[in-house]
């Protein structure tokens, strides 16, 4: 399997089974904010046809615009960092619309729907801010702890405190803004 269908399948798997295997974590509430790092930008070829033709009507279904979907639209982003190969690390498939362009290795805010209720289909994060951008990587955001070879480092960029971020402990650690949080994106 090639790195774009491994990513894609990575991504999907992460939507559908993570919160299955995690009940009422905040992190996943509705309306939470998570920082991600863009790993994979799928064509669009990549999301309306075959296997991925789920996560395009996904977004259709959400009330996306067809034509505000085109290659870039949805982007894979990892929360964990560093394994030797970036497909293996955990991540979220989110909708990034035509007027925040991305590319790889941006440091992007989203915002998490919830986990789906038994029954309804699965709708897809979307990004709230771009943080850090090309040059600037590392001003804002860095990879916690700054330890090489953790293959569990978080993101966590200097803003996060003042702005009502927080720092999940245990098993899973993440940084997440809860929902509500005075957030304007709702």
């Amino acid at each position: 399997m090639n790195t774009c269908a491994r990513l894609v399948a990575l991504a999907v798997a992460l939507t559908w089974c993570l919160p299955a295997l995690s009940k009422d974590k905040p992190y996943e509430a509705n309306g939470a904010h998570r920082m991600v790092e863009v790993a994979y930008l799928p064509a669009l070829s990549d999301i309306s046809e075959g296997e991925g033709r789920w996560i395009y009507e996904s977004l259709l279904r959400d009330g996306i615009d067809a034509a505000d979907i085109g290659d870039s639209s949805i982007a894979v982003g990892r929360i964990y960092c560093c394994r030797p190969n970036p497909v293996d690390d955990p991540s979220f498939l989110f909708y990034t619309p035509p007027d925040m362009p991305l590319q790889i290795g941006d440091r992007v805010e989203i915002r998490i729907p919830g986990r789906p209720k038994k029954g309804r289909p699965v709708s897809l994060s979307r990004t709230v801010r771009i943080w850090e951008s090309g040059e600037s990587v590392g001003s804002e955001c860095i990879w916690d702890p700054e330890i090489e070879g953790n293959w569990l480092r978080v993101l966590k960029c200097d803003f996060m405190e003042a702005e009502g971020w927080v720092y999940q402990k245990g098993l899973y650690k993440t940084w997440y803004k809860p929902a509500g949080r005075d957030q304007d994106d709702d």
